[in-house]
């Protein structure tokens, strides 16, 4: 459902000779693989960790390091896996070094317990889990409030801290249900990454579509049914040929400016109508320099600059 970019065009990325490496921690034997729910200080060294685990972070000193930033132009298979394992080392190394320093260990860490898997979003810095979970024909309808609880419950556990809803599913009880868990469980904002989508808001003329009324009228109402003073990723749920698409772009923008969401992004809008939005930024807000105004933002599908991200959704069997 998900895919990224900035809005103010494409970043260039840190360039590798060696392929890219998904840094798995070994467990010791007797890890359970779930973590405790719980609301207590182990949250900021589960955030700690998600910062250090990230390629970017344990890359710096690893590149500092003479000679291993270097790949002979001609060399074998086993030089080749010689030099992943020195890369791969060098991370643990630095992961490691990063957790003495602010007195955290390996072992309490979300990545280390599961053995879930984060990646960014996008171009952006906002790590999610690779699986997410969804309240679409299920919380506020088709399941009980108890059995929503326990699916989010388990999800959190295992890793998961990607939850998506919208203002549409089961008209708003979705996000309740939704709200009223994460009030209920007690777990830490910052743990988790909230997304909900905007279009479809009530039965009135002004309460749908893409207009600046319905954006920033929508979203108020929808953080009100989940209880947050912010989500972060609002999504345009579908493309609205009735809105100009200056105002949805400067709409978003706003919320955004507002603390009202931390990304927006786009859901089934076709490629061009993607680019046209980023011209549309660009036009818009390319001249000012203040760097509140340069938007991240997220889009569900298509192409963003010279940027392309695929990702897949599966309805719920139940």
């Amino acid at each position: 459902m998900f895919a990224g970019g900035y809005a103010g065009g494409t970043v260039g990325r840190r360039k590798s000779n060696l392929p890219s490496e998904n840094l798995q921690i070994p467990k010791p034997a007797g890890a359970s693989g779930v973590r405790k729910s719980s609301s207590s200080s182990s949250g900021g060294k589960m955030l700690s960790m998600t910062y250090s685990e990230s390629i970017r972070s344990g890359i710096s000193r690893y590149h500092s390091d003479q000679g291993l930033n270097q790949t002979p132009r001609h060399t074998d298979q086993a030089e080749l896996q010689r030099l992943r394992e020195q890369r791969i080392a060098a991370q643990i190394k630095n992961m490691e070094d990063f957790l003495k320093m602010n007195g955290l260990a390996m072992e309490e860490c979300v990545s280390y317990q599961t053995g879930m898997k984060y990646r960014n979003l996008g171009k952006s810095g906002l790590r999610v889990s690779c699986l997410g979970l969804g309240t679409w024909v299920t919380f506020g309808g088709q399941i009980t409030d108890e059995i929503a609880e326990q699916l989010m419950t388990l999800a959190y556990e295992n890793g998961i801290n990607l939850f998506d809803t919208a203002e549409v599913y089961a008209a708003g009880k979705a996000e309740m249900v939704l709200g009223n868990i994460i009030k209920k469980k007690g777990w830490r904002r910052s743990s988790l990454v909230i997304t909900t989508k905007i279009f479809w808001g009530g039965k009135a003329e002004t309460e749908r579509g893409l207009s600046r009324k319905h954006i920033i009228e929508g979203l108020k109402a929808s953080l009100e049914r989940l209880q947050l003073e912010y989500v972060d990723v609002v999504f345009a749920n579908r493309p609205d040929p009735n809105t100009p698409m200056e105002e949805t772009v400067r709409a978003m923008t706003h919320v955004i400016n507002q603390g009202m969401a931390m990304y927006w992004g786009t859901s089934r809008w076709s490629p061009m109508e993607i680019m046209v939005s980023h011209k549309m930024w660009k036009e818009a807000f390319s001249p000012v320099s203040a760097p509140g105004m340069r938007t991240r933002w997220a889009s569900a599908q298509g192409v963003v600059g010279n940027s392309s991200v695929l990702s897949m959704w599966r309805p719920s069997p139940l």
